[in-house]
């Protein structure tokens, strides 16, 4: 019982990273688009996409 709460608390924390990152990606995506350029909003956008990415596979080690 106490393995299913530690894995059930590591699954909610690991969920709370990710809506974080999904803010802070949404506010960048937003500044980017005011910028003149567009080339920066496309590197904005790889780069959050990249740290989503990492985070995503942090989680699935994180359940195992």
């Amino acid at each position: 019982m106490e393995d299913l709460r530690v894995h059930g608390s590591l699954q909610f924390i690991s969920l709370k990273k990710l809506n974080r990152i999904a803010h802070f990606r949404s506010k960048k995506v937003r500044d980017a688009t005011t910028d003149v350029s567009a080339w920066s909003f496309v590197v904005v956008l790889l780069s959050e996409l990249t740290i989503l990415d990492t985070a995503v596979k942090q989680m699935s080690l994180s359940a195992e």
